[in-house]
């Protein structure tokens, strides 16, 4: 409805076709799933050949279907008065901007709680993880070291290298997450604390 009425308001074809297709594939849910999975090439090589192809594609449609073939659309006889438009495209932004809010407020939560615990608090080890081959399976690390109380500093796929951090950090209890994961943690080194 959204496309048939921006095109009923003079967006040609191939532009509709492109929000169609585009939209739903570059939204910010996709996106933040994509890179928390695969990292930040993929993303920028997903995002470029979304956008891309997306306007070949409008551009070829443009030029293949001529505008008559709108006729239906264009004649369609159940419209809403204009008040009823304006009245659901303010709904529709205050939607958008209760949500943004919601989210900006997630993320100053997270990033105030963050500052606010003590570095000399927290104990730290490093893990020589084996099997970890992708993003993917670096997800699968992160998440098997978070569900045990612990936080990933920093984590090297070449050298399967992961530094983790936590208060009282149990490194028998981290090691045995990841081991339940499925990748085999060779060996576990306490370090210094910052």
């Amino acid at each position: 409805p959204i496309a048939a009425e921006l095109i009923r308001a003079g967006l040609p074809m191939g532009s509709a076709l492109v929000f169609l297709m585009a939209g739903p594939a570059s939204n910010m849910a996709t996106i933040g799933a994509i890179y928390k999975a695969f990292g930040r090439r993929v993303t920028v090589i997903y995002l470029a050949t979304v956008i891309l192809l997306s306007m070949a594609f409008g551009y070829l449609f443009q030029t293949i279907l001529p505008m008559g073939g709108v006729g239906s659309i264009s004649e369609h006889g159940h419209t809403l008065p204009h008040l009823v438009h304006v009245l659901f495209a303010v709904l529709i932004t205050a939607l958008f901007a209760w949500f943004a809010l919601q989210d900006i407020g997630k993320w100053r939560r997270k990033r105030s709680m963050a500052v606010r615990q003590p570095k000399e608090s927290l104990d730290k080890a490093r893990l020589i993880v084996e099997g970890m081959v992708c993003q993917n399976c670096a997800g699968h690390v992160r998440r098997a070291i978070e569900s045990r109380g612990a936080r990933v500093e920093s984590l090297d796929l070449k050298t399967g290298c992961v530094i983790v951090s936590g208060p009282a950090l149990d490194a028998g209890a981290v090691t045995q997450g990841v081991t339940q994961a499925g990748y085999q943690v060779t060996s576990a080194t306490a370090i210094a604390g910052d």
